[in-house]
């Protein structure tokens, strides 16, 4: 499943870098900066506290920032109900935060690279135009998640997988500017959710 899911991303990101000239792919470059709220799966012995090497859960929170470059692919469908426009991301959240450990806290550090489609919707023409500069939009992709946990006794690094999910609004104040704010999940293993916002930059 991970190596499809895998493929299936390059494959299509792949097909619009190639096609980009022909197809007049928008490229976009995004900064978002917000809230992580999740955790890290790591095979540990805590420093020597346990017997053996397990897998351990450490709840971790912090600030994520994500630098993000897209692209808006050349699938668009136009209906009376609105414009639908498919895009591809490649994300870099990156997480500082920390995690309860005894009496005290852990350092924590995220970096977790990953793909994602997305679908914006627009509203119809008829629509005033300050309104169809609104964008609602879902996605769907997967990452792979660094985390490196450290304490005064020990420091450990992890290695996992993840699927992840995208809602958000974004509202294009020029033609090459928007701001965006959006809410992600990640599930398959350690469930996390973060809150982002952010600016878009259209080349």
């Amino acid at each position: 499943m991970k190596k499809f899911v895998s493929l299936l991303g390059i494959a299509l990101l792949t097909f619009a870098v190639l096609n980009a000239e022909e197809s007049k792919i928008a490229m976009y470059a995004k900064a978002e900066a917000g809230y992580y709220s999740g955790g890290a799966k790591i095979k540990t012995d805590l420093g020597g506290s346990l017997l053996n090497k397990q897998d351990v859960t450490f709840p971790i929170s912090g600030l994520e920032v994500t630098p993000t470059f897209g692209l808006t692919l050349p699938v668009v469908f136009e209906q009376n109900f609105g414009t639908l426009k498919m895009g591809a991301e490649v994300q870099v959240p990156v997480v500082i935060g920390n995690y309860p450990y005894g009496t005290t806290t852990g350092n924590a550090l995220i970096i977790d690279p990953g793909l994602m489609i997305i679908e914006n919707y627009y509203l119809p023409q008829i629509m005033p135009k300050a309104l169809q500069k609104l964008n609602a939009k879902v996605g769907v992709g997967f990452s792979v998640p660094i985390s490196i946990v450290t304490t005064e006794t020990f420091s450990e690094t992890g290695v996992g997988f993840k699927l992840n999910f995208l809602l958000g609004l974004q509202y294009d104040f020029t033609k090459h500017i928007s701001a965006n704010i959006d809410w992600n999940l990640g599930t398959f293993g350690v469930l996390s959710s973060s809150i982002r916002a952010g600016v878009s930059w259209r080349f």
